[in-house]
């Protein structure tokens, strides 16, 4: 909810994504929309657990930050998370 319009920008030019930023949580959102939802994606968020599990059918993918854009103290729990993804088939995209 907190990126920046550049970001946005760069994520619909180099994957065609279209971006949307719902008033309610993702989730109740998804719940609302769902036959028409493709693919969710992120950079870290429990919306991508909480969608897979709930519609395993749509794709998720998570955008994989650089260790540098991540406060240290976060570091080592964002860098599991990642490898979480991974394991519950989770595309993890670490160039963008």
């Amino acid at each position: 909810r907190d990126e920046s319009d550049e970001k946005i920008e760069i994520l619909r030019s180099r994957y065609g994504l279209h971006v949307i930023r719902p008033d309610l949580p993702a989730e109740l959102y998804i719940l609302n929309i769902y036959n028409s939802v493709t693919e969710v994606a992120a950079a870290y968020s429990s919306v991508l657990n909480n969608i897979n599990l709930m519609f395993p059918a749509i794709a998720m993918r998570s955008f994989k930050l650089e260790y540098d854009q991540i406060t240290l103290e976060h570091r080592d729990n964002i860098s599991n998370l990642y490898s979480f993804y991974v394991s519950k088939g989770i595309k993890v995209e670490t160039e963008f």
